[in-house]
């Protein structure tokens, strides 16, 4: 079922196309592999303009819905029986319901290399450096006031995990949102991302897509540095911001 008014792409594939539903204001890029059961569909709740927007060469895998006017960038790849609800951004691999963003696509052209079982994807991983870390800080809790401390701490972040669960249910960004309460102090997580460009006006999935781009190990933080060094990836990233207020979060966090 797909409207005459959809706006499709070059070279798409419908692999077992039975099922397949693209509405009225559906973009769909060029190169796209859907299977079947695919829904390109509204929520029911908007009117207008109101469909999907998916980029060139993506992987949309049997029976997924991608629902609402959100983008889904190019060379992501949505696992089989997913229930899309925010935008993914480009170059990652979300499964679930809600969708939940898992890693990074390792091949070029997802919707032509047809990775169905995801076995091409960098997951996201705890660090050995994180894992070290954290192992230490327990070996050498020997004194009532260290163990104290230390308890407090995994007190904290429980209560910070349950929040995450409780307020981010829908946000494809929790696993990073996880991995950042465990990562080593002073570096960059997603958590610090959204606390500092939050206030500039940009989205949420600004945010989490600069994020993705630069956790290129997908170990759910970056070192301090690495937001001068790639300060034009943030840009590019973080578009409806003008870059010079990118640039000056950026610049002031760094002399912190």
């Amino acid at each position: 079922d797909i409207h005459p008014a959809a706006t499709i792409g070059a070279g798409i594939l419908l692999d077992h196309g039975t099922g397949v539903v693209i509405g009225e204001t559906a973009v769909l890029g060029d190169g796209c592999t859907l299977l079947h059961g695919v829904t390109l569909g509204g929520t029911g709740k908007e009117t207008g303009d109101r469909h999907p927007k998916v980029g060139n060469h993506v992987l949309i895998g049997a029976g997924a819905s991608v629902l609402g006017n959100i983008q889904v960038g190019s060379r992501a790849k949505i696992g089989a029986g997913s229930i899309v609800l925010r935008p993914i951004p480009a170059g990652a691999t979300a499964v679930g319901a809600p969708a939940k963003i898992i890693g990074r696509v390792l091949e070029t052209n997802p919707g032509e290399e047809l990775d169905d079982g995801l076995h091409s994807v960098r997951l996201l991983r705890k660090s050995d450096s994180t894992a070290t870390t954290a192992t230490a800080a327990t070996a050498t809790t020997t004194t009532t006031t260290q163990d104290g401390e230390e308890e407090k701490k995994q007190q904290e972040n429980k209560e910070d995990e349950d929040s995450i669960s409780s307020e981010c249910s829908m946000c494809p960004y929790r696993e990073y949102k996880r991995m950042g309460l465990s990562a080593p102090a002073g570096s960059v997580t997603i958590n610090t991302m959204f606390n500092l460009f939050g206030r500039t006006g940009c989205t949420v999935s600004e945010i989490g897509a600069a994020f993705l781009q630069l956790d290129a190990k997908c170990v759910g933080y970056i070192e301090k540095e690495m937001l001068s060094a790639d300060v034009d990836v943030i840009c590019q990233c973080i578009s409806s911001v003008a870059p010079e207020v990118v640039r000056r979060v950026v610049d002031a966090y760094s002399k912190e």
